[in-house]
């Protein structure tokens, strides 16, 4: 092989080497990465694995006057649903994306609040519908579920159509397996869901995930305990969101209609200001010394979750 022949493989192999350094380093672009539009939107399904805006504290039941909490899309974060989460998106919509901001309610959160309260009043009107054969009287099904609507981010993207998204969470944001959505299919309730309070007399309400002596199942307005004290309703009510044959459990059960004492400066489970009279709860508290450590809601023929 001639010098001029030998220097021009050389020069070959030297830029072959470039090349190949260059690709397994990576091609380097400017830029931003980001998703492809629509693809960082959530699903109906998904579940929400943590939420650090401030929300409004305390259990609430859907009721006539729910107030629903309104947060960004940056203040959530979505988990895998095979663990822990604190709660999952049930209803999903877009705004087309030339609307305006006061119209879509995408500024302040107004409308799209109140399409996330109308799927809360929904879910309500559906607990109430599945109880319709158990005779259930005037009572409101009490459940402890909370929903949020979160918005998306304003996008630079003029083509981009905002979304916004409504979730139900556990009553005090705890984490839990399972998910509620099949619940109502399929039971029993994730161990958060449910209003619990920690004695037969408590005017206050306790995590149903944490000791607990008593449960509420459902209130009604503008009727006294005495009037209310239908015993036979309140018990079918239970029987209905339970799925227990003998609401009793052999005894460690007992059935209560009672005044409801709301806590101070809240309101009671089905939207009730404080102070009004006539408010009537239907129960289960447990005999003897026991307490509680989950909800009973759609527990079945499954064991007491006793603590």
């Amino acid at each position: 092989m001639t010098r001029r022949a030998l220097g021009f493989a050389v020069l070959c192999v030297a830029l072959l080497c470039s090349v190949l350094i260059t690709k397994a380093g990576g091609i380097r672009v400017a830029g931003i990465p980001a998703l492809p539009p629509g693809l960082d939107a959530p699903k109906v399904g998904d579940c929400l694995g943590s939420v650090s805006a401030a929300m409004s504290a305390g259990s609430a039941a859907p009721s006539a006057a729910v107030s629903i909490d309104v947060i960004g899309e940056t203040a959530v974060t979505f988990a895998d649903c095979a663990g822990q989460h604190l709660g999952e998106v049930v209803a999903f919509r877009r705004t087309p994306a030339n609307t305006d901001a006061a119209d879509s309610g995408s500024a302040t959160g107004g409308s799209d609040g109140e399409w996330c309260q109308r799927v809360a009043l929904d879910y309500r009107s559906y607990s109430m519908y599945r109880l319709r054969d158990d005779a259930i009287g005037s009572w409101v099904p009490s459940t402890g579920q909370r929903f949020v609507a979160i918005l998306s981010t304003p996008s630079s993207d003029p083509a981009e159509s905002p979304w916004a998204a409504c979730g139900v969470v556990s009553p005090e944001l705890e984490a839990y397996r399972g998910s509620y959505l099949a619940s109502f299919a399929q039971g029993p309730s994730p161990a958060p869901f449910g209003l619990c309070r920690p004695d037969d007399h408590a005017d206050r309400w306790v995590s149903c995930v944490t000791p607990h002596r008593t449960q509420v199942f459902g209130t009604v307005t503008g009727q006294a305990a005495s009037t209310a004290a239908n015993s036979s309703s309140c018990r079918g009510l239970i029987v209905g969101m339970t799925g227990m044959t003998d609401i009793s459990a052999g005894g460690a059960l007992r059935l209560i209609v009672a005044e409801e004492t709301p806590p101070a400066g809240g309101t009671s489970p089905d939207g009730a200001v404080n102070g009004s009279v006539g408010d009537a709860s239907c129960r289960l508290s447990v005999v003897g010394d026991g307490e509680l450590v989950g909800t009973l809601i759609g527990i079945g023929q499954g064991r007491l979750p006793l603590g």
